[in-house]
């Protein structure tokens, strides 16, 4: 095992480099460490829940406590029962800056303020680290940066670079930039997903940026690997298009996508699956067979059965986990376009196109 300051980080995962080097923090003091998901395990399964539950697999190796950000009621029961500590993040708000909040964000903030010191009152954490995403892990870290506090992020995605992303808390998509940068030049240490997004955050001005690259953990691991040995006996039908439409950027990279099929491929089959995708039902092309969502079994037959995964993703949106579930279950992997991440030295067998007649020569 290797040591990482967050976490102990299994061989498989870190590869031959070593990605951390010495840390200020003793893994001595672990079993009153903290982390914050940014995804509850239960939800559907995606590439932000795939990278959760990575995280939480080495953070239980490592005896670190995990949370999830609370639901909206339990965080306002503690924000009303602990209301002078609402006028204490009030003032870690305005060290931010107040005008980069709207109103709701505003108002989030402080509820989440006082949930947080509830649970670093709840016992002494000699460590905290947190996942970043969109939504409310990026205010609670925003808090633990203007409260001095030391802090490790992991980001999920480089937030203000993805594209479409909704503006809820913020007042502006400047104004996410400044509170994003905010947090990662204060932050202990960073673990960025991919060496695309670690170059990023280093721009930023952030110090003490390394990589940790998503790898599915033991049991989903099991699966892809059952999956691939399946491939070799099994019929290969369709070209399949995965993804989560509930995810902004995939949409629109589906429904880009599904424009291209009707104009160049009208003839070739497809298989459009994952979460959300039956929004695509009634404009799909006739060739494109949509699924929407489908069991774990359903997807382990459509994965054993394909010709092959075809992705066309939006740029900056983030590193796809569903590229290298796909390479570990042994299928061909094609990404479609200028997707720069697709470069990223963890993909070892996917392939950049930039025409849909490539799928098809023999």
């Amino acid at each position: 095992m290797r040591s990482v300051a967050a976490f102990h980080v299994p061989r498989a995962i870190s590869g031959s480099r070593n990605l951390i080097g010495n840390s200020k923090l003793s893994s001595s003091g672990f079993s009153k460490s903290m982390h914050i998901l940014a995804f509850s395990l239960g939800q559907n399964r995606h590439g932000g829940t795939n990278r959760s539950m990575q995280l939480h697999s080495l953070a239980k190796q490592a005896s670190k406590r995990t949370i999830n950000p609370p639901p909206n009621n339990v965080a306002l029961r503690q924000a009303i029962i602990r209301v002078p500590l609402v006028f204490k993040y009030f003032q870690y708000i305005l060290k931010i800056g107040l005008r980069h909040f709207t109103l709701r964000g505003f108002i989030v903030t402080l509820i989440e303020g006082a949930w947080l010191d509830h649970k670093l009152q709840e016992s002494p954490h000699s460590e905290i680290s947190i996942e970043l995403a969109s939504g409310k892990t990026m205010l609670l870290a925003a808090l633990l940066a203007a409260s001095g506090r030391e802090y490790i992020v992991f980001p999920q995605n480089v937030e203000f670079l993805v594209p479409s992303q909704a503006q809820k808390y913020f007042s502006s998509p400047a104004s996410e930039y400044h509170v994003e940068r905010y947090i990662y030049t204060k932050a202990l240490r960073i673990f960025a997903i991919s060496e695309f997004d670690a170059a990023v955050i280093k721009c930023l001005g952030a110090s003490n940026v390394s990589v940790l690259p998503y790898s599915p953990v033991e049991g989903y691991r099991e699966e892809l690997l059952m999956i691939s040995a399946m491939r070799t006996y099994t019929v290969k039908r369709d070209i399949l298009i995965l993804g989560s439409a509930g995810n902004i950027p995939t949409k629109k990279g589906i429904k880009s996508l599904l424009s291209l099929i009707r104009s160049s491929c009208p003839s070739k089959e497809f298989v459009l699956a994952g979460y959300g995708t039956d929004v695509f039902r009634d404009d799909a092309p006739q060739n494109v067979h949509v699924l929407g969502a489908v069991s774990s079994e359903s997807l382990c037959q459509l994965m054993a059965s394909c010709k092959a995964v075809l992705v066309y993703q939006p740029q900056t949106s983030g590193i796809l986990t569903r590229l290298i579930d796909a390479e570990l279950a042994g299928i061909p992997t094609y990404v479609l376009g200028e997707y720069l991440q697709a470069n990223d030295s963890s993909l070892k067998t996917t392939k950049r196109i930039y025409s849909l007649d490539e799928l098809f020569v023999e």
